[in-house]
């Protein structure tokens, strides 16, 4: 499998700008900084509990692998 290029992932956000412009009319532009330290502090928030949920899984398929076969 190759690495993913950096351009991808700036492909990707773009197109989540772009998804916010359609949606929000890009009112985040003129937000109040403060208001969007909070988005920010929600949205990590929001990865690290998707990251530890991902965590619990892969743990428990390793300890699936893991397990000693009769």
């Amino acid at each position: 499998m190759s690495r993913p290029k950096f351009r991808d992932f700036a492909a990707a956000v773009e197109a989540r700008l772009q998804q916010g412009a359609e949606i929000y009319r890009d009112a985040s532009f003129h937000r109040d900084p403060v208001d969007l330290v909070g988005e920010i502090e929600q949205e990590l928030l929001d990865v690290c509990a998707w990251s530890f949920i991902l965590w619990c899984r892969v743990r428990a398929l390793r300890n699936l692998v893991m397990e000693p076969t009769l």
